[in-house]
């Protein structure tokens, strides 16, 4: 049997090689390919001689041939299991809807199989099972918080993310600039050089690079002026010329003393030309000191910039309740603990998720949108955040929610969660058992049962 007249969708997945008898030789190995567990840990197919040169089969004969002998082949074979037999169902949809294969015959392959699913898979409409996260580039979210704890640990830029209240700070800083004693052009400089040594071989999220690079350039990694923090929009950073100007004006002072110092000198350092409000605590920012303090704010979450706090913050100022979104907090949510992570990303992420259950509740035509929020450390030591949404089910079969993801799903991962944290959902599913699936963690996307979550759906952050 020519493998040009193989069934098109085994084609596209896993092309098998033919040795000379026409038996099947095993899968290429080929790192970079995914194959289905199907195909892979299934025995070697027998599969019929070619046909000669010379022979003028019929074409419709010939695929029916195919088509079923391949099929039976793989649904009948003993190393198939029910998980892989729907996987195979999910595919001959795809084909149907390809026109490579008819509905009838799906049907067929169905009903004799799969009854169960014979009903449930009628539908016409399309099903892609070519989802659109295959082309995002998984990145880990670890490497970016190793970067920002590496940063907050750096001699010289660590007093870019928290006040110098020490002589002996100032001190160990000019002793690193050579200088008899503190200048600013001097301590810049060294600021510019200690993070550009720290980026290299480094990953860090691009984001988060352009926030940093910003704050302390006043241009992005691109080398373009441009503002940081996208919740703000602040246009001061350590290269600006008005602090820059300052800094003349008042020699040998840092412009981000802390109290004591700010006491013993009588100066509270560079004061901004305007004020801002930070949109995680509704803090005033008055000085240069307030907005070290909000930029540090951005990347580590700790006891006294808890996340309880920070959402808290946001649920008020995005009027939740108003629009009969119901959100509570879990007894045990955390909140004494530290996470380097781009908290602007994991802000846009909650935010967007609580959307997407809002958006579910609305189309279902629920009387409100309930949340239940925690966060917690799981049995890997990893953080979590869970937004459990209570009142309401999952909208897809968990194989749909493998093959099928959506749009407001994909986005959420290609512009926040990814190299911020991983994503898995849990909830209820079709056959009245719980799954969690891995939807966002640089491995194949699959489900596994899980103990029973009684009610709703919950979307995981896992950092």
């Amino acid at each position: 049997m020519a493998s040009e007249n193989l069934p098109h969708f085994f084609l596209n997945i896993a092309p098998l090689n033919l040795d000379e008898d026409g038996q099947a030789q095993s899968p290429r190995n080929d790192e970079s390919a995914e194959y289905p567990d199907f195909i892979v840990e299934s025995p070697i197919l027998q599969l019929a001689p070619p046909p000669k040169k010379n022979e003028q089969n019929s074409k419709e004969t010939n695929s029916n041939l195919n088509y079923n002998a391949f099929v039976n082949s793989l649904i009948n074979n003993p190393s198939t299991t029910g998980k892989d037999r729907e996987r195979i169902v999910e595919l001959l949809l795809k084909e149907r809807d390809k026109g490579y294969v008819t509905e009838e015959q799906v049907m067929d392959m169905i009903r004799k199989y799969l009854p169960a699913k014979a009903e449930d898979k009628t539908t016409n409409e399309p099903q892609n099972t070519e989802s659109a996260l295959s082309n995002i580039n998984y990145k880990s979210p670890k490497k970016n918080q190793d970067f920002l704890f590496a940063y907050n640990q750096d001699e010289i830029l660590k007093y870019t993310c928290h006040n110098i209240d020490d002589e002996d700070v100032i001190n160990d800083i000019v002793e690193k600039c050579g200088t008899k004693e503190y200048e600013f052009e001097k301590h810049l400089d060294e600021i510019h050089k200690h993070f550009s040594n720290l980026r290299q071989g480094k990953y860090v999220d691009y984001k988060m690079l352009n926030l940093i690079s910003v704050y302390l350039t006043g241009k992005t990694i691109k080398g373009e002026a441009s503002e940081w923090s996208l919740l703000l929009k602040v246009s001061d950073n350590w290269a600006s010329d008005k602090l820059k100007e300052w800094a003349k004006k008042n020699p040998n002072v840092v412009p981000n003393p802390g109290e004591n110092i700010s006491a013993t000198i009588h100066n509270s350092g560079y004061k901004l030309p305007k004020p801002y409000l930070s949109p995680l605590t509704g803090e005033r920012i008055l000085y240069f000191s307030d907005l070290v303090l909000y930029f540090k704010s951005l990347f580590h979450i700790k006891a006294d910039n808890s996340l309880k706090s920070i959402l808290s913050h946001v649920n008020e100022t995005q009027k939740y309740q108003e629009h009969n979104i119901i959100i509570v907090f879990d007894e045990q949510f955390i909140e004494r603990t530290e996470l380097f992570v781009n908290v602007e990303a994991v802000v846009q992420a909650y935010m967007k998720i609580i959307k997407i259950c809002s958006n579910y509740s609305e189309k279902q035509h629920f009387e409100n949108t309930q949340i239940k929020l925690s966060f917690y450390e799981d049995s890997d030591k990893r953080k979590c955040l869970c937004i459990h949404h209570m009142n309401t089910k999952y909208g897809k079969t968990k194989n749909d929610a493998i093959t099928r993801v959506g749009e407001e799903q994909t986005r959420l991962i290609e512009k926040n969660i990814n190299g911020v944290c991983d994503l898995y959902i849990q909830a209820v599913f079709e056959d009245n058992l719980s799954y969690e699936i891995n939807l966002w963690d640089g491995k194949r996307i699959d489900y596994k049962n899980i103990e029973d979550i009684h009610d709703g759906v919950k979307y995981i952050m896992k950092f």
